[in-house]
């Protein structure tokens, strides 16, 4: 355990260098969600391709220092209060339908191509 807290620190220090530890924190939470890209990209795409219509939101809880995958059905409720949005999946069938038919999978796999991850990442 040891060992895990002084990798923990020795990281915080490290990216402390860019901006302080406040952005310490934030960027080395960044890395190790980073680190964990393809379990949460496969979550995500997993959400979004469940039966129903809504948005698959990725946030960032500051308090928590977590990112989660939250399926929101309506725009007005259901959203994680003092959460971030950092990523939002249309999933609504007039988001898809016109070029992918019923094939929302080949949708979201496009989706994912094309997204500008400095954008997402300024939103925290």
């Amino acid at each position: 355990m040891n060992f895990l807290s002084d990798i923990m620190i020795d990281a915080l220090r490290f990216f402390s260098f860019f901006g302080g530890y406040g952005w310490g924190i934030v960027w080395l939470t960044i890395a190790v969600n980073l680190a964990l890209y393809p379990l949460t990209l496969s979550s995500i795409k997993s959400m979004g391709a469940m039966r129903g219509i809504g948005w698959v939101v990725l946030y960032y809880d500051k308090i928590a220092e977590r990112l989660f995958n939250v399926w929101i059905n309506e725009h007005d409720v259901g959203h994680l209060a003092g959460a971030a949005p950092l990523l939002v999946i249309d999933v609504f069938e007039h988001a898809y339908m016109i070029d992918y038919g019923l094939k929302r999978t080949d949708y979201i796999e496009a989706f994912f191509k094309i997204i500008d991850w400095e954008a997402a990442i300024k939103r925290f």
